[in-house]
This record gives structure tokens, C-alpha cells and sequence, in this order.
């Protein structure tokens, strides 16, 4: 089910991410609410970020809206909270615990996976992770499903120490639901 956005994301942030961080100054960074109109969270930003909306394929052909808002800051790392929704059919039947696990161990396939957790967000089941993946970078994530909608809250940076970083910690959880 999660499988392109696996591969898309891996694909397009860990060329990104590494080209980007060794060859920018730093920058001054400003922490913003994000709070997207019928997005249903809210999350703190280092920085205003850039929003795209795409269409994706999942299973049978069938396409989902994905909306992606992210913020790079040069020589840290990539912080980026996307959000998709699901037709009511995907994941009948399956705890929505599995579905997170699902996804973990295919994002977990692009390196390896150093740490997780599961938690609830707004009581909405979710999982936190780290990957450390080629090239010395490293996957920081948390997802949290909630109504067949699946949230993305992930930092992409050099080193595992990004996954300790306060500015990764604060942008985590920061994270939030909230009535659309």
C-alpha cells in the first residue's frame, strides 16, 4: 500500500538532502505554525514552508491526494509534514497499528532501523522511527494514522544525531491533531 511513497520519498529527499547540506551557508531560521485549512493537525516549522499537492497512485490504480509542506534548513536538514488520504476501503480489517508497522518496515528497508516506538497522538495510533540509511543520512519520523488519513512528520539530515537534535524533537512534537 505504502510502497511508492516509500520510494518517492526515499528517492527524492535522500539526493536532495545530501547534495543540499554540504553545499549551503547556514541560514537564520524562524519557528511558524503550519496549521493547513481542512489539514487536521498543526506542527511548528523552522521557517515558512513550501506546500505541494500531488496526486498519487496506491493500490489497484486508484489515486490519492498527497499534500506535502516542507522546509529546508542548509547544513541541518530537510523537515517536511505530508498528509494523504486513504479510500474508506484501504486497510478494512487491519488494526491501523499494522498499517504503521507497514510502513516502517518499508521505509526500514532503505537502511537500518535504529530505533522505534509506538505512541498514540491525540489518541490516534502512531509510531516513531529512525533509519540510518546510505550516504549517512538518517530518517526521523513519526506517523500517525487517524480516519484513513495518514500524517508524515519527518526530518532528513546527516548523521543520527539529527534524530536528538532539539530542533528535531521540537518539530516532532509539536505535531499535533486538531478539529478541521
Amino acid at each position: 500500500m505504502f510502497r511508492r511513497f516509500v520510494v518517492w520519498f526515499v528517492g527524492s529527499f535522500g539526493v536532495a538532502a545530501a547534495l543540499t547540506f554540504g553545499s549551503m551557508g547556514a541560514g537564520a531560521q524562524t519557528w511558524t505554525e503550519y496549521r493547513p485549512a481542512g489539514g487536521g493537525f498543526r506542527v511548528e516549522m523552522p521557517g515558512t514552508p513550501t506546500v505541494k499537492t500531488d496526486d498519487v497512485k496506491i493500490n489497484n490504480g486508484r489515486i490519492a491526494k498527497q499534500t506535502q509542506a516542507s522546509v529546508r534548513v542548509p547544513k541541518k536538514a530537510d523537515y517536511s509534514v505530508l498528509y494523504m488520504d486513504y479510500p474508506p476501503d484501504v486497510g478494512r480489517g487491519v488494526p491501523p497499528e499494522k498499517l504503521l508497522e507497514g510502513l516502517r518496515s518499508d521505509i526500514a528497508t532503505h537502511g537500518e532501523l535504529r530505533r522505534d516506538t509506538a505512541l498514540t497522538v491525540g489518541g490516534a495510533p502512531a509510531r516513531d522511527f529512525v533509519v540510518a540509511a546510505r550516504n549517512n543520512l538518517a530518517i526521523v519520523m513519526r506517523v500517525v494514522w487517524f480516519d484513513n488519513r495518514l500524517f508524515q512528520v519527518s526530518v532528513l539530515g546527516l548523521g543520527l544525531d539529527v534524530a536528538d537534535a532539539p530542533d528535531t524533537r521540537r518539530f516532532l512534537d509539536s505535531f499535533a491533531l486538531v478539529k478541521p
